[in-house]
Order: C-alpha cells, then sequence, then structure tokens
C-alpha cells in the first residue's frame, strides 16, 4: 500500500492555494508530508492541474479537473498504484497533527480502515482498497459523500478508546479550512501535545 496526501480541493477560504497556507514558516502540506514520510511508507501527492504545490520529491498524479470531490483523489490514487499493492492510506493535506503512529495503526489491517470519533465514521485519514474501486466510482457518479462511500465498504474501524491511546483525537483530526482554522494550528503547534491515555490494563482473573 502507499499513502496519498489529498490535495486538490478547492481551497476557496484559502485562495485556492491550501497545500502552500504558511504555516510556522512552512507550506500547510509540509507538515502532513513529514507524517506520511516518517511511516516509512511509499507516498504520492494527489492534486489538481492548477493545485499550487511546493517543490516536491514525491509522484505527483494529477487528478480530473472536474468534478470536485474528495473522491476523484481517492479514485485517481487507487488507479495509480503500481502493480502489487492494493489499498491508499489517503490523508487530507490539510491535517499538520496526523501523526505516524496514527497512520500506521490505519495501515496495520487489511482492506478499507477508518477511525471513530464522537460516533461518527471519519474519512480522512482512511484506508481504501483497489477492490472498491468500482463502488467509490459509483459513489462519486451520485456525488456520495466520502464518509457515506467508506461506511459502504464496511471498514475496519479504530473505535475512540484505541484512538486515545494514540493522542488527542481533536488535535489528530484537526483540519485547516480557513484563515481562522490556520491561525488556531498556528497557536496549537505552539503548545506540546497531551500526553497519550494508556490503553486499559485488562482485567486480572481471580
Amino acid at each position: 500500500m502507499r499513502i496519498a496526501v489529498l490535495a486538490g480541493g478547492r481551497g476557496a477560504r484559502l485562495d485556492g492555494a491550501k497545500p502552500v497556507a504558511p504555516l510556522a514558516g512552512r507550506p500547510l502540506i509540509e507538515h502532513v508530508l513529514d507524517a506520511s514520510r516518517a511511516t516509512g511508507l511509499p507516498l504520492l501527492v494527489v492534486a489538481k492541474r492548477a493545485t499550487p504545490l511546493p517543490a516536491l520529491d514525491e509522484q505527483v498524479v494529477l487528478e480530473p479537473d472536474a468534478p470536485h470531490h474528495p473522491l476523484v483523489g481517492v479514485i485517481a490514487a487507487l488507479r495509480a498504484l503500481p502493480a502489487g499493492e492494493d489499498r491508499v492510506l489517503a490523508v487530507g493535506c490539510d491535517m499538520p497533527f496526523v501523526t505516524a503512529q496514527l497512520l500506521l495503526a490505519l495501515a496495520a489491517g487489511g482492506g478499507s480502515a477508518a477511525l471513530e470519533c464522537d460516533g461518527r465514521l471519519q474519512p480522512l485519514p482512511a484506508c481504501y482498497p483497489l477492490s472498491a474501486l468500482d463502488a467509490l466510482q459509483r459513489s462519486l457518479a451520485t456525488q456520495r459523500p466520502l464518509r457515506e462511500a467508506l461506511a459502504g465498504l464496511r471498514p475496519t474501524v479504530i473505535a475512540q478508546p484505541q484512538l486515545r491511546a494514540l493522542g488527542d483525537a481533536a488535535r489528530l483530526l484537526f483540519n485547516v479550512n480557513d484563515d481562522d482554522r490556520l491561525g488556531e494550528a498556528e497557536r496549537l503547534l505552539s503548545r506540546p501535545p497531551p500526553p497519550r491515555a494508556r490503553p486499559p490494563r485488562p482485567a486480572r482473573r481471580g
């Protein structure tokens, strides 16, 4: 499998330049790429032809110019997989606090995999298998939301108690979609992340 950093969204509330929006002196996408590179997994970046990107060493896959839908990026990444790979771990370019540990936890299983937070399935980051390509294309044809398309794949779910062991869910899944959120991300970067919760110990048998 490989990680696919999705960068083809409109980013309209960030002047259409979300991947290169400055965060702590670096392009926003670079924070996501740092975590992705730290997994040791191969990765690619999916973008539209007009998407502004910083200079990258990673492979850039061009998705169709229309429509604007995250499924377009997931499908483009699946189609770009080399022989022998059958899954992509899709993550948004606007998630600066995602960690390598979180990505590796999702990658550990087979097939589709997703996080659950506050009772809701999280479509990014999540694993999408090549075997689901036809189903995802049908979902795109009807403009089905990415969350619903993922739920239809019946993914393996990392539930909130397990997610807590990987860090603060609100921080891990934080996404930047406007200037206010960008400013909040700057403030969060100045604070150390809260300690991870310890997983519960199994009960002893008496």
